[in-house]
């Protein structure tokens, strides 16, 4: 992605988006008892972020569709010194992919799309329509890329709220970066892409399809699309450091992200989304392996992502996974699916590190069956 592109915005202005059970909804909550050695361990990783003077973050352990240990760490508000909990809505930036992904996928279900024909059979306006297919922005494949800003717009935009159609406009009229499935590059403008054509091909707003066809039928009423004129009980406030202390985050208006980034939820629902992942709740399974498969490109080669989902292997395990990132927010989930094992972490520090957090805790419950560890050299 280009110097000063609206990938750059975040980079530049605001941070990269990178790319929790529920009692009585689905997800079987833990029973009361003294804490195993497995929770005291995952404890501890957030010691330094339990404290009531500083930001946290809440964690969920999942295995076999019931929640092992779930827990609330540090303050959700810093001024009005709120706790974190179990109700606590945090942005989770950049796993809003998987749920723009299973938006188009419930789409192809139906009938009303089919993820491999050309984006321009459905969104004539797009002017490289008929060299781009749906699986391509999917996968990050497709060379879709988003505007160069100069430097006054790099800090106008991400405070500014920006509907859905006009940003598709801006990603739509932007030169492809590489020829569709030459490559792989992250977008943020593909999913832009991919929330429009939900849009078109449904007939309802981005928020509503979610609502009436994920959310709801999932039980996550405590999940939607972040607003800034939304009265949110329960919001996390975002954070960073200024050297020992904390300062409030930079504002970021979230519609800047949209399908790509702009979803608020709870580590309860959170808990559901996972478990949706395993049954056939929304999409039938064969779709879902899809979800799952890496991105061929045109040399015949792969990448490792799927819909959403980063595909990779940690220790000998195979494993998907998503991670946010923006000015005082960090989301993290990371699924063994063979093992039917999960760890979602959302928080509102921004120097929290998600992804090495959710390894460790894999690690804790899982370490017995993994690879060992390669020696670290010296």
């Amino acid at each position: 992605m280009r110097a000063g592109s609206w990938g750059t915005i975040v980079a530049i202005s605001v941070g990269m988006i990178l790319l929790i059970g529920s009692a009585g909804l689905g997800v079987a909550q833990p029973e009361p008892a003294a804490a195993p050695a497995e929770e005291s361990q995952v404890d501890a990783l957030f010691r330094d972020y339990s404290h009531d003077d500083t930001p946290g973050a809440v964690v969920a352990v999942i295995q076999n569709g019931k929640v092992v240990h779930q827990k609330a760490f540090g303050l959700a508000n810093l001024e009005q010194g709120t706790p974190c909990a179990a109700q606590t809505k945090f942005r989770i930036i950049s796993l809003t992919k998987a749920f723009t992904a299973m938006a188009i996928m419930i789409l192809h279900e139906r009938g009303k799309l089919d993820i491999d024909s050309a984006i321009g059979q459905y969104l004539p306006d797009y002017p490289k329509g008929d060299r781009i297919t749906i699986r391509q922005l999917l996968t990050h494949t497709a060379g879709v890329q988003e505007p160069v800003l100069n430097e006054e717009m790099l800090e106008i935009v991400p405070k500014r709220n920006t509907p859905l159609a006009q940003r598709y406009i801006t990603c739509r009229d932007e030169p492809l970066e590489f020829s569709p499935g030459e490559r792989w590059s992250y977008s943020n403008a593909g999913y832009i892409v991919l929330g429009y054509l939900v849009e078109k091909v449904s007939g309802q707003s981005y928020d509503a399809f979610l609502r009436d066809n994920i959310f709801r039928p999932l039980g996550m009423s405590d999940t939607g699309c972040d607003r800034p004129d939304t009265i949110l009980r329960h919001r996390a406030a975002g954070y960073a450091r200024a050297g020992e202390a904390y300062k409030n985050a930079p504002y970021v208006d979230m519609s800047i992200f949209g399908p790509s980034g702009s979803i608020y939820s709870t580590i309860e629902d959170m808990a559901l989304w996972d478990q949706a992942w395993y049954g056939e709740k929304l999409v039938k399974a064969d779709l879902l392996r899809q979800a799952f498969t890496r991105a061929k490109l045109n040399s015949d080669t792969t990448a490792d992502y799927g819909f959403g989902w980063v595909l990779a292997t940690n220790r000998g395990l195979e494993e998907v996974r998503a991670t946010g990132m923006v000015p005082g927010c960090r989301a993290q989930i990371v699924r063994i699916p063979a093992q039917k094992f999960s760890v979602i972490i959302l928080s509102n520090c921004e120097s929290l590190g998600v992804l090495d957090l959710a390894h460790k805790i894999v690690e804790i419950y899982l370490g017995r069956i993994m690879t060992r560890r390669e020696p670290s050299a010296g």
